[in-house]
């Protein structure tokens, strides 16, 4: 322990911590991982100027962090941390709060992987791991608040998360996995669940973000993924591999950890690096369809039984191929490929075309594509007629770490994302003709059902204006539809009579069908001004309301909820006199009078006056 704390004082103005032994190049497997037991007793450091982790072991864990932004921090990040830090009580509260915040912020998103610009970040609301990191960092420290943007990386690709301080500790957490439902564990995290996110213990967060990254678990059979491969892990289940995306095979891509890998092509490669192959890999075959340069030691595998190389490949550097008696290279006569396997004295044979390919044409257009249906079968015509080549598909994007789109080896192009994309067809008979062209690729917004739509009224009594009852449109999850995806048209609402309102839906609500409602606009009521009673009759005074009335009807009865009440209608607007007879002497009477007006032989009636009351005299 002494040793420790004497190691953090000497190193307490280093942010950078090297990678122990421990941390080797290649994936450690579950077997390997007890060979290397240690204690599970973690130091973390509570000076503010170093937020390093050291392990109570032999060996040190290295967090560091990834330097600066790279871009001055936007006003707007600036004002938005301090409104949301405006009533916290101390840092704690608003390292609490700008880490919530930004989990919440951002969506994750592969397309915007290369974002590295906080600002761009913070206007896009869009990226990766590292996007939430650098974020909340900048935040942070435009409210003076230490903190560091950290990365591990013991494999690729990485992971990027948090430390800050809070006035007496370092605390850890993880924006991006935050946003999740059980999200709170990776907030101020401590250093055994840190280090227990990977079986072995050496890992960070790295578990649950590789899933979303073009990591190959090695699941698979068969894979075609992004235009930047990284390492096939230990225990992969890989046979074959079709890359179908990128610009060159980066440096310890294939390791000795493929143990399954047979078989791989490389439609589209103009670069292949240094030893790449000279691992313990089981790979035997490697077809390139297209390659510029290989380089010196690439395809030494003791494993390897034959490469192809296509005639455009105009560089090979030097001890390039294994030299086992069981290992040989194919290519055309007359290449580069046939007179360095003649001057290096390796085994190869030409391959016979007998009618080779001079250009071919890609039949494709842009595509739009939609979750749902986002698979678009390509093709393409080989010259000259006759030609016996097949087709291999890759696509180029200017991304140049995550693609649009991938194609796969049935010639199915899968849109991933929108953007401008390179479609790129190789002959495979070995002379390396290609074809290129650039398409876009747009995502058609995602047709929405509309469930139901109500209106909020209908009856309307005439006031001789516009009746225009609210709209309500529910779509089928039960959501509110906002009203830019529809039009809506009244129709006769302002006349007594019968009104519409007529809803019809656009955008991605445009599949739709128009949806009509119907409404009553009914006259203005009246009320009767005086009743006259006599032993048998009553005498009833209409206070007049001609506008938009045809007549009226009174209803009568002697219980004064109007049980069994008689009705007398009166088919004339002007009469403002109406004589009740053949009643009871000495009753109560209750009364009750109403407006209607018919329109082609139907009636709108207005709602019942108040109630009144008479008694009929003896």
């Amino acid at each position: 322990m002494k040793r420790i704390m004497k190691n953090i004082v000497a190193h307490a103005l280093v942010i950078t911590m090297m990678v122990s032994l421990i941390l080797i190049s290649n994936p450690i497997s579950a077997k390997a991982a007890s060979t290397y037991s240690y204690t599970k007793s973690y130091v973390l450091n509570t000076m503010k100027q170093d937020p390093a982790m050291f392990l109570q072991t032999d060996y040190a864990v290295g967090l560091y962090t990834v330097g600066k932004m790279g871009s001055t921090v936007s006003s707007d990040i600036k004002n938005k941390a301090a409104e949301l830090t405006a009533n916290c009580k101390n840092d704690n509260e608003k390292i609490n709060k700008i880490a919530h915040w930004v989990a919440d912020y951002i969506t994750y998103d592969l397309a915007y992987s290369n974002n590295a610009n906080v600002n761009d970040i913070f206007v896009s609301k869009r990226g990766v791991c590292s996007a939430y990191a650098r974020l909340s960092y900048a935040m942070l420290q435009s409210l003076n608040i230490p903190s560091t943007c950290l990365k591990y990386t013991k494999t690729s690709p990485g992971h990027e998360y948090n430390m800050a301080y809070d006035g007496s500790r370092w605390i850890i957490y993880d924006a991006t996995w935050m946003r999740s439902t059980n999200g709170e564990k990776y907030y101020d995290m401590s250093c055994d669940f840190l280090f227990s996110l990977k079986s072995h213990g050496l890992y960070s967060a790295i578990t649950p973000v590789y899933d979303q990254t073009p990591y190959f678990k090695g699941d698979s059979q068969y894979i075609e993924k992004f235009n930047t491969i990284y390492r096939i892990p230990y225990g992969s289940t890989i046979t074959n591999w079709y890359m179908s995306s990128g610009n060159r095979i980066e440096t310890d891509h294939i390791t000795s950890n493929a143990v399954s890998l047979r078989t791989m092509e490389l439609p589209n490669i103009k670069k292949i690096n240094v030893d790449h192959y000279e691992y313990k890999s089981s790979l035997q075959y490697v077809i390139l369809d297209y390659c510029e340069t290989i380089e010196s030691g690439a395809f030494k595998a003791s494993s390897l039984k034959e490469v192809v190389v296509p005639a455009t490949v105009k560089t090979i550097g030097e001890d390039v191929f294994s030299t086992s008696k069981n290992f040989k290279v194919k290519c055309l006569a007359g290449t580069v490929a046939e007179q360095y396997c003649i001057k290096n004295k390796i085994k190869y044979e030409i391959m016979q075309v007998d009618n080779p390919t001079t250009s071919i044409t890609i039949n494709a257009n842009d595509i739009s594509y939609s979750d749902s249906n986002n698979v678009t079968q390509l093709s393409a015509q080989v010259s000259p007629s006759g030609a016996s080549a097949n087709v291999a598909w890759s696509v180029e994007t200017p991304s140049g770490t995550y693609g649009f789109a991938k194609i796969t080896k049935d010639e199915k192009l899968t849109a991933l994302y929108p953007g401008k994309v390179t479609l790129v067809a190789t002959a495979t008979d070995g002379t390396g003709v290609q074809a290129k062209k650039t398409i876009n690729i747009v995502k058609k917004s995602a047709d929405k059902t509309v469930k139901e739509v109500s209106i909020s009224r209908t009856n309307y009594t005439y006031r001789g204006e516009y009746c225009k009852p609210n709209i309500k449109v529910t779509n089928s999850e039960n959501k509110a539809v906002s009203s830019n995806y529809y039009t809506v048209t009244y129709s006769n609402n302002k006349d007594v009579g019968e009104a519409t309102v007529s809803v019809t839906f656009k955008g991605i609500y445009a599949n739709n069908a128009k949806v009509v409602k119907h409404f009553s606009i009914v006259p203005l009521g009246t009320r009767i001004s005086k009743i006259k009673a006599t032993p048998k009759k009553l005498i009833l005074n209409v206070k007049a309301q001609k506008t938009q009335t045809s007549g009226y009807q009174v209803r009568y009865s002697t219980n004064k909820n109007m049980k069994g009440a008689k009705t007398i209608t009166i088919n004339n607007n002007t009469k403002l006199s109406v004589s009740i007879s053949k009643l009871k002497a000495k009753k109560t009477y209750y009364l009750q009078i109403r407006t209607y007006k018919n329109l082609s032989g139907e009636n709108y009636y207005s709602s019942w006056s108040q109630t009144y009351s008479k008694k009929t005299t003896k």
